[in-house]
């Protein structure tokens, strides 16, 4: 398994800033080849929270740009929480989803468990009535031939119903295994809508987060420019 440390998960996010892809949960475990999804979230959220941009004090930048940058970030953080909650709304309903199938395959268990279990009681009382044939079959032993044919003929019809039954059984058997597998697909997939969700949750509030930013920096240029006395020209 991939070792998943703050060093090389902020070596992945800087390779996939650099090829102008998007820095998520699942470009980083592909990057390292692997990595428990938990603890790349965690280590990404505090680079995130550690790498906040740093202003340049020596650049002035004129207040029409300055107004536009601030419009256009604030816009695009307006629209990236709008795409945040979107995606939260599609993975709840993708969760919904797979909460159903599950309860649809949790039934699909309890069914054929149930099934299995009548095919053991009825192959138990298969056996019970083979055993009560070869016992009869001792005590005819001494009496008549056509008998004991009579009763080897019964023997053996019930050992190809019993082994009939044993193949439905094994049948059944793979059915039930099937259905696990599905559960725990579905679990799995579950699993993974949660961590989609969390991450989406956590692009949320870093947009928040840099709204918030920008407009506290505007407010503070806004502030300064007021109280600048004027210059004298002459």
């Amino acid at each position: 398994m991939a070792l998943v440390t703050h060093e090389s998960v902020e070596e992945a996010a800087k390779a996939l800033r650099k090829s102008s892809e998007r820095v998520s949960v699942r470009g980083v475990r592909l990057y390292l080849g692997g990595g428990s999804p938990n603890q790349i979230l965690t280590i990404l959220r505090h680079l995130k929270q550690t790498s906040a941009p740093q202003s340049d004090a020596n650049i002035e930048i004129p207040m029409a740009v300055l107004g536009s940058i601030q419009k256009a970030m604030r816009e695009a953080g307006e629209e990236a929480a709008r795409e945040a909650q979107r995606t939260i709304k599609d993975l709840e309903g993708t969760q919904d989803e797979l909460g159903r199938e599950i309860q649809s395959l949790d039934a699909t268990v309890t069914e054929q468990k149930a099934r299995r279990n009548s095919l053991l009681a009825e192959l138990a009382g298969r056996e019970k009535d083979v055993a009560k044939l070869e016992s009869k079959v001792e005590q005819l032993l001494a009496s008549k031939e056509d008998a004991i044919n009579r009763l080897e003929a019964l023997r053996q019809e019930e050992r190809k119903r019993a082994d009939t039954l044993a193949t439905r059984l094994a049948d059944e058997q793979r059915k039930l295994a099937v259905a696990e597998t599905k559960t725990q697909a579905a679990m799995e997939r579950a699993e993974q809508a949660e961590l989609r969700e969390s991450s989406a949750s956590f692009q949320l509030e870093g947009a928040f987060r840099e709204l918030a930013k920008l407009r506290r920096q505007r407010d503070e240029k806004e502030g300064g420019e007021q109280k600048a006395p004027p210059q004298n020209n002459m």
